[in-house]
């Protein structure tokens, strides 16, 4: 019908103005500030939190101030020396003394405009102690375990096999995980016979997708064997479709059994997956102890390949995982790659 036909040519314009207005950052969902405020200064580190705390309840107590300043004569005096009104001294503790909720100060206000305003005062003092109390409650209650993942993702040989590897590690030894599961997912654009391109997401399969106690850090291995989405692909081929690969780590904080939760992306077009390259070992041993320097978590070195006449092995029996301690200089059988 006429009308349908219309209908579908407005949708085609609008699918055009689409694809020829401005470009679209991916991943930039913004939240409101206030949300973008209360998760960084649960994240940050508590004496920056406390200095920023600090500085909201300085600022309340400058900004009512001030407000009061402009109406001096509204405020009375409890002093022996006479005054009629209050001096700026005396409306400056009273803003404090409001803002702390101690409610002693050497004046009141007596006019309705310094009542009124010195009312919104404290409604806004209490709607600043819920935030204040909120940030510290979860602060108190999430024991959340310093992971930091490795800058560079690698492509290459191990055990055998072409591989995609990338480490992480905890940043003390009371950092402890229970019951971990580790993702890689590999995002990338895809043009479907009619033209569309949308971001597909596949799972890459894991040589140990989990783990029943997580301590010091690993390395997540997939295998890229005819069935892994990255079979035949080359880091060009990965920047040209601009593929983002996730790293995810869920598990339990050990002690307070928080769900603790890590995720850091790894984009082709920044550089962020190399080919050709392998971690650096960063496990010595000294002295009888055990040492992982966290300072090697992203140096990279060539691979060298080392072939061993007579190692052979199915390689579906060592079919992806995250180990603990990694050490990519230690001896390891090597496999023969699968016809």
């Amino acid at each position: 019908p006429p009308k349908q036909e219309k209908k579908d040519q407005v949708y085609e314009q609008r699918d055009v103005k689409a694809v020829k207005g401005p470009p679209i950052l991916l991943h930039n969902e913004k939240r409101s500030i206030w949300d973008e405020l209360y998760v960084e200064l649960c994240r940050m580190p508590l004496p920056q939190a406390v200095a920023w705390l600090t500085v909201f309840m300085g600022g309340t107590v400058f900004f009512f101030f001030f407000i009061y300043a402009f109406h001096p004569s509204g405020f009375t005096t409890e002093g022996e020396d006479g005054k009629a009104a209050a001096d700026y001294v005396d409306i400056f503790l009273f803003s404090l003394s409001t803002t702390t909720t101690l409610g002693v100060s050497p004046t009141e206000p007596k006019s309705r405009l310094n009542l009124l305003v010195a009312n919104l005062h404290a409604v806004a003092v209490q709607m600043l102690l819920v935030f204040i109390t909120g940030v510290f409650f979860t602060r108190l209650s999430q024991t959340t375990p310093g992971i930091k993942a490795s800058k560079f993702m690698t492509v290459g040989q191990f055990n055998g096999q072409r591989a995609v590897r990338v480490r992480f590690v905890y940043q003390t030894l009371r950092d402890v995980l229970i019951d971990v599961r580790f993702c890689l997912t590999y995002q990338h654009l895809v043009k479907l016979p009619s033209g569309e391109r949308f971001y597909k997401y596949d799972n890459l399969e894991l040589m140990r997708p989990e783990a029943v106690r997580s301590q010091v850090g690993g390395t997540v291995v997939h295998f890229i064997d005819e069935s892994s989405p990255l079979f035949g692909k080359t880091v060009d081929d990965l920047d040209a479709e601009n593929a983002i690969i996730n790293l995810s780590v869920f598990g339990s904080e050990e002690k307070s059994m928080q769900p603790v939760n890590f995720i850091h992306d790894y984009l082709a077009r920044e550089g962020h997956i190399v080919q050709g390259m392998k971690y650096v070992d960063m496990v010595k041993r000294q002295d009888g102890r055990v040492i992982m320097d966290h300072s090697k978590l992203d140096i990279l070195q060539p691979e060298v390949e080392v072939s061993k006449p007579g190692a052979g092995a199915d390689s579906k029996n060592s079919k992806n995982t995250a180990s603990e301690a990694p050490s990519d200089e230690a001896p390891c059988p090597t496999a023969k790659k699968d016809d």
